[in-house]
């Protein structure tokens, strides 16, 4: 995904991938693993533009997210713990996309890419 772009909201590390008509977003709060929620808090935001597909799937969002950190946790040697999860009302499916964005944070966040 080299389309992604990479920033910090306040706790939240978040990401983008922007190709085309195609969109996501996610912004990501972490949590200390050894008090983090089993199910993260999740988060849809009001749209950022104008779009006419059905909504996203909220649960699926929130599994492929805790897919993508549990990927990086075992590929990193980390315990990464997620407490909320946004995205936005207006983000594309499928919502796999946010397991894969999930594991770039992680990946970026671990080799000190979020200044």
């Amino acid at each position: 995904m080299d389309s992604v772009r990479y920033w910090r909201d306040g706790e939240y590390l978040c990401a983008a991938n922007h190709t085309g008509r195609r969109h996501n977003t996610l912004h990501l709060r972490l949590a200390d693993a050894a008090h983090a929620p089993a199910q993260p808090a999740i988060a849809c935001l009001p749209p950022a533009g104008p779009c006419g597909h059905a909504p996203l799937d909220a649960a699926q969002v929130r599994r492929f997210v805790l897919e993508g950190v549990d990927t990086a946790n075992r590929t990193l040697g980390t315990r990464f713990a997620v407490a909320q999860v946004r995205y936005f009302e207006d983000d594309m499916p499928p919502e796999v996309v946010y397991g894969m964005l999930a594991l770039l944070i992680l990946q970026r966040w671990h080799g000190g890419g979020y200044a």
